[in-house]
């Protein structure tokens, strides 16, 4: 624009109705509001599962493979070593799934994926719903596969089976922070390796498979108490840089 152009703009004065304004501002909120929550779930679910590994899936798949040829060929009177052998299974198969849960973190990307259209935070929350609701109900399908081949307890096979599961997670998760904390790799898989190996001495050793239903369903809700606790403990400090 010339000078002389800008001068005569000058001498126009625009009323603004500053209360229509505000109005048009609070609609403006309130639409992207709604339309926030009609759809940021499902896409931020759809987001995160387009970036989960093809190697993640394909061991999963393998590992419900096995368990299954595992439940097929085994005998009623042998029912308390399938117990031992599904945990081993779905402890591999956790495993992985932590890997690739928290793989942003142990390989150095969580800078970069906090500058997403979603945060890391949510896409840690979402991606452990999806691997928490796929083991669940692997598990579930076990129980009621050995129930109906085997007429085991529904409730017993699947708390023989979530105990372990949830201990493992706990074990996992304070594995995770000391890694974080002390940026020693020894030390977490130390820990973790240790917690391992005394679970499975401890279930072979002192057949725990013994004790009454209802001392599994107390350690059911306190490991789950104790899981649920740490878990969001650990996500709020995704906010202030990392677990």
């Amino acid at each position: 624009m010339t000078k002389k152009i800008i001068e005569r703009l000058k001498n126009y004065q625009i009323e603004v109705d500053e209360s229509r304004k505000k109005e048009l501002l609070l609609l403006g909120a309130a639409h992207l509001k709604r339309q926030k929550k009609r759809t940021s779930y499902l896409e931020l679910a759809l987001f995160t599962i387009r970036f989960i590994s093809l190697k993640t899936w394909l061991i999963q798949f393998a590992v419900l493979a096995i368990s299954l040829l595992v439940i097929l060929n085994n005998t009623p009177g042998l029912i308390y070593t399938l117990i031992k052998n599904l945990t081993g299974l779905l402890i591999i198969s956790l495993l992985f799934f932590m890997e690739e849960l928290f793989k942003s973190f142990t390989s150095g990307m969580w800078e970069l994926e906090q500058t997403f259209k979603y945060d890391l935070r949510q896409q840690v929350l979402v991606k452990l719903f999806i691997f928490g609701f796929i083991d669940f109900m692997i598990v579930l399908s076990f129980s009621i596969l050995t129930n109906l081949l085997f007429r085991f307890s529904f409730l017993s096979m699947l708390l023989y089976l979530l105990v372990p599961y949830n201990i493992v997670c706990i074990v996992l998760f304070y594995s995770l922070s000391c890694w974080r904390n002390s940026g020693n790799h020894r030390s977490a898989w130390f820990v973790l390796g240790m917690a391992l190996s005394i679970l499975f001495v401890a279930l072979n050793l002192f057949n725990p498979y013994r004790m009454a239903v209802i001392y599994w369903f107390l350690t059911y809700l306190m490991s789950l108490l104790i899981l649920t606790l740490l878990f969001f403990k650990q996500v709020k400090k995704l906010t202030a840089g990392g677990m």
